[in-house]
């Protein structure tokens, strides 16, 4: 029903694959989850062919068998979605969901992991995008603007394009929260300077 009532607006830039895939919750094998998506993926092309397919990539923690957890390395990325990719022919785009406000990647290696995804995406023929989370997920507050910044300057070396969200409540300035009606101000004037030219 979505697709035949907006598959063809013209803003819509394709349909978003709502399911996060956590590699560890499928012992790190890609071959279930990818052909799930796939399934998906092969139904909206078959529909609207026109449609980009958009799959999340989160940077969760990597775990082995008897090992702790760790921050995910570009080798163990790869590993779990170069043959995602390939078993996933009618996805279009991959979203890396950079990390930074849940905590998952540091700047650092959301930045090393950006790169991998990028030379995997241009080697298979794949759209690489970034998505920065600007706020922080702790407290559900929006990143102050010199945060969001450092991150979007990590996104701009890698994507082929930079998407972000924010629910609406994070920077209300009417939400009951300081922080939000201080940093919706900052966003405000921040916006302003672009328009005219200017940086804050």
């Amino acid at each position: 029903q979505l697709l035949a009532r907006y598959g063809k607006h013209p803003s819509l830039a394709g349909y978003y694959v709502n399911f996060e895939v956590c590699p560890t919750n499928f012992g790190n094998d890609p071959a279930g989850p990818a052909r799930q998506v796939q399934q998906l993926a092969a139904f909206v092309k078959a529909h609207h062919p026109h449609l980009r397919v958009i799959q999340p990539v989160g940077l969760y923690r990597w775990q082995e068998a008897q090992q702790a957890a760790e921050f995910v390395k570009p080798e163990q990325l790869e590993r779990f979605w170069r043959p995602f990719m390939q078993a996933a022919p009618d996805v279009d785009v991959y979203t890396v969901i950079d990390g930074v406000g849940t905590g998952l990647a540091p700047l650092a290696f959301t930045d090393a992991n950006q790169a991998r995804m990028r030379v995997l995406c241009d080697a298979l023929g794949k759209e690489c995008w970034v998505d920065v989370e600007c706020a922080d997920f702790g407290t559900y507050e929006p990143m102050p603007i010199g945060r969001l910044a450092a991150s979007t300057e990590v996104a701009a070396r890698h994507a082929q394009r930079i998407v972000t969200f924010c629910y609406f409540n994070y920077m209300a300035p009417g939400n009951g929260r300081e922080t939000s009606a201080r940093l919706y101000e900052q966003y405000r004037a921040y916006r302003l300077g672009l328009l005219l030219g200017s940086h804050l």
